[in-house]
């Protein structure tokens, strides 16, 4: 009666494996080949392929968007850094974009020389200021930003390690389009 083969050990593996490929059995060697990958902790799905299922490689795909402009729904927004910036969260929302369902975040500073690009948000996704006693309440806008939809616009940045990323910029008003850039 033959050994079990999950009872053999790799030299006899070894063995098996050399005794079956000298006589042309190669198909039978490779269940031999198997056992002693799985042995060996390399099984043989994961030394060829990095344990990359084929489930893994349909589903993959950047947790980023892409650089264009992308229709999105915005959540309440609150601080990033308290009385320095807003922390403004979406998803990318619309089913004719493969980056749907996508999350992204922008946060705008809300000092003197940084408010531009939150005045910028605030208009392309209707908001109006909310003025107290004649400054800026940034913490009664939070809610009026839930569920508002505009167009998130993502573009190549250089980070400080000097790395080029696809990050989002800035919003648009839904359907608006991007600039041509200038020919020169």
């Amino acid at each position: 009666m033959a050994k079990d083969i999950s009872k053999m050990s790799i030299d006899e593996l070894k063995a098996q494996i050399k005794r079956l490929s000298d006589m042309g059995e190669s198909e039978a060697a490779e269940k031999y080949q198997d056992e002693l990958n799985k042995k060996q902790s390399k099984s043989s799905s994961v030394s060829t392929s990095g344990g990359v299922s084929q489930d893994d490689w349909d589903a993959a795909g950047s947790k980023y968007a892409k650089e264009g402009l992308h229709k999105a729904e915005f959540y309440a927004g609150e601080w990033k850094n308290t009385n320095v910036s807003v922390l403004l969260k979406f998803v990318i929302s619309d089913d004719n974009d493969e980056d749907n369902g996508k999350e992204g975040e922008l946060w705008p500073g809300i000092g003197p020389s940084a408010i531009f690009r939150f005045k910028e948000i605030c208009k392309a996704l209707g908001i109006e200021p909310v003025f107290k006693s004649g400054a800026l309440d940034v913490v009664a806008m939070f809610p009026k930003f839930a569920g508002k939809v505009g167009m998130v616009h993502y573009a190549p940045k250089k980070t400080n390690k000097g790395n080029i990323i696809i990050t989002p910029l800035t919003v648009y008003k839904v359907g608006a389009e991007l600039p041509e850039e200038a020919p020169f």
